[in-house]
């Protein structure tokens, strides 16, 4: 009974479970006292184009892409992928991953079911010395879907420039197969494809890095079979731009002046304004009143930027979605670099923001009805932003309150303007008002 218990669990909330995991285990494993290199952090987006192999009207997708990337000795993010590698001995790592797979269809072929996907499972890595790597991956959907993958990548870097060429050999099982290029009506047998690319970033001046990537895929007899796939070759190049430490700078001591570690905890008001309504104060009152809790864990990563003292925390959060009378309860899972300016006031005001992905384990009431008529439903994984602004409540009472915060802060999850294919081209939507206090650890 206990077994089945956990393996329905587990179907239902697999990609929940999986980053609660790596939430948790990037707040305990991280070290406060470690300073960032230039490739330990860093957030941004891309613009990716790639060519469909399915038959349809159109020959190529764009998409706007977030990419995140941290490095500590337990947790690690990587563009699309991130998870954690709790071991380690001489050349090998093995790690618990996960990574987002574009599936690159036309219009008239999208069904939410078949929106992208996050594969999960365990790499095993064997370091060739200091810039080459052998990555061997096992990797599932939520629905047991496999993969399995050989790479080889390695890492040429210079003052400016970090060059990542791979190569990579996938084995796809029947179910893979036959759900994702037999689009589930088609039974194909297990198949492989073959990849190359190459993934570049550049740093430009400060915190600014330019990024890029181009890559080629080649679909075997078996996937071509499929009625709806038209083409054994696929290419898609990105570029696009992010935020990451800056090498010429130095950030002070976490011990001393720096930014600490803290926990925010919040609870909020859904309301029917879009992003732009909210910030010009013009809200619609959600008739139902949903809520939500969320609890958020900051790790200090810096305290400049662009040579202005913003301080960097890459941030981890999770809320619940309280029941009402039109929704179920559910829960809602963040990963997010969040930003915080000190405006010079006798009492110390801060404005934030914060840019990450968001995963729910059912979308809201509230994004079902933001939806537009065309637009496909909501679905699960979308871009997360938030904005804030507190006091330090030390300033306004009393100098034992110096690591409290009180705030305001928008809680906001959508799919960049349905722009975004891993988010399943959905234009849902959801904002949520909350109040929150902020804790300095």
């Amino acid at each position: 009974m206990t077994f089945r218990f956990i393996e329905r669990y587990l179907k239902k909330n697999f990609p929940s479970f999986v980053i609660g995991f790596t939430c948790a285990a990037m707040a305990t494993g991280a070290s406060p006292s470690t300073n960032p290199t230039p490739e330990d952090w860093g957030m941004g987006m891309v613009y990716r184009v790639a060519s469909i192999p399915y038959i349809g009207s159109e020959d190529y997708i764009g998409s706007f892409v977030p990419v995140l990337f941290f490095e500590d000795d337990l947790f690690f993010l990587r563009g699309t992928s991130g998870g954690i590698t709790p071991l380690r001995w001489e050349s090998w790592e093995l790690s618990l991953l996960g990574r987002f797979r574009f599936m690159d269809l036309p219009d008239d072929l999208v069904e939410k079911k078949f929106a992208d996907d996050l594969f999960m499972g365990a790499q095993l890595r064997y370091k060739l010395g200091d810039w080459q790597r052998i990555d061997l991956e096992a990797l599932a959907d939520s629905h047991g879907r496999m993969v399995t993958n050989l790479r080889w990548s390695g890492r040429i870097t210079s003052t400016e420039w970090q060059l990542q060429p791979y190569l990579q050999a996938q084995f796809k099982s029947k179910k893979m197969n036959s759900f994702y290029y037999g689009l589930d009506q088609q039974a194909l047998e297990q198949g492989y494809e073959f990849s190359a690319g190459l993934q570049a970033r550049y740093h430009l001046f400060r915190n600014l890095y330019m990024l890029g990537s181009a890559g080629v895929t080649y679909l075997d007899e078996e996937t071509t079979r499929s009625v709806f796939v038209e083409d054994s070759w696929a290419t898609e190049v990105s570029i696009g731009f992010s935020i990451g430490h800056d090498p010429g700078y130095v950030s002070l001591p976490r011990e001393e002046d720096g930014p600490r570690p803290y926990i925010r905890v919040a609870h909020g008001l859904g309301n029917l304004s879009n992003f732009l309504e909210i910030l010009s104060a013009d809200i619609k009152r959600d008739p139902y009143n949903n809520q939500l809790t969320s609890v958020f864990y900051g790790f200090p990563l810096a305290d400049s930027l662009f040579g202005l003292p913003v301080d960097t925390y890459l941030t981890a959060g999770a809320a619940w979605h309280w029941e009402s009378e039109v929704q179920d309860s559910g829960q809602e899972l963040i990963l997010a670099f969040k930003f915080y300016y000190t405006v010079p006031l006798p009492w110390r005001v801060r404005i934030g923001f914060a840019e990450g992905i968001s995963y729910i384990t059912e979308p809201t009431y509230i994004e079902y009805v933001n939806i537009e008529e065309d637009q496909l439903e909501p679905v699960n994984w979308q871009n997360y932003l938030d904005f804030s602004v507190d006091v330090n409540l030390g300033d306004v009472f009393t100098d034992s309150l110096d690591r409290f915060w009180l705030g305001f802060g928008v809680h906001h999850r959508s799919a960049i303007f349905g722009n975004s294919q891993q988010f399943g081209r959905s234009n849902a939507g959801s904002n949520y008002n909350t109040l929150y206090l902020q804790i300095d650890l």
